[in-house]
């Protein structure tokens, strides 16, 4: 099983190769996602990820890439940073 922190360096490494379902398959259903993009995120879970940054951010970019620099662990915590 992966910890936290690889998990959410699966999920990049996924994003970047274009997996979507890899993608989805990492996404607890009780996720809390915080973005500072003008993005927003109606509340925990899956739908509102998609719905709300997931969607917009492929309709918007044609080519993009999200890359961490850094990954902040606080026991089940990740904060992604980049």
């Amino acid at each position: 099983m992966q910890n936290p922190a690889e998990i959410v360096r699966s999920f990049y490494e996924r994003l970047g190769a274009g997996d979507v379902a890899g993608v989805l398959d990492l996404i607890a259903a009780d996720i809390e996602w915080t973005t500072m993009w003008h993005y927003k995120v109606t509340g925990p879970g899956l739908v509102g990820i998609v719905d709300g940054i997931f969607k917009p951010l492929m309709a918007e970019w044609s080519q993009h890439s999200l890359v961490p620099t850094e990954l902040i662990v606080d026991g089940d915590t990740v904060v992604s940073l980049g």
